[in-house]
């Protein structure tokens, strides 16, 4: 998927239309690219997480002016945000790349 098609994704998910925020919508694209990227091990998003990138970046969208917050209250209404929801964090995990592990190495000191 390309970029652009990507921005179109994300908007029709999120229910934007025009322009305006297009560099912004970017960003919270290209974030969601590096956590999964991050998550994952991998060196390029996998086809088959294309979708979890948009799912990610419109959750992240959502959760705007709320960065680090878990839950809050406001006239009456409370809100609780998932840090990641179990679907999407065993999608992920299943594209995780194996890490092999020394366990008789010596730790390295700074």
């Amino acid at each position: 998927m390309t970029d652009n098609e990507k921005l179109a994704a994300f908007k029709a998910r999120a229910g934007l239309t025009g322009a305006t925020q297009d560099s912004l919508i970017g960003q919270y694209i290209k974030d969601a690219e590096y956590f999964i990227l991050g998550v994952t091990g991998q060196s390029t998003i996998p086809a088959a997480l294309e979708g979890a990138q948009l799912d990610i970046a419109v959750g992240n969208w959502g959760k705007r002016g709320a960065e680090g917050e878990s839950s809050h209250s406001e006239g009456g209404v409370s809100v609780t945000y998932d840090a990641l929801p179990p679907a999407l964090q065993a999608l992920l995990r299943g594209f995780t790349l194996a890490r092999v592990v020394n366990v008789n190495a010596t730790p390295e000191t700074p």
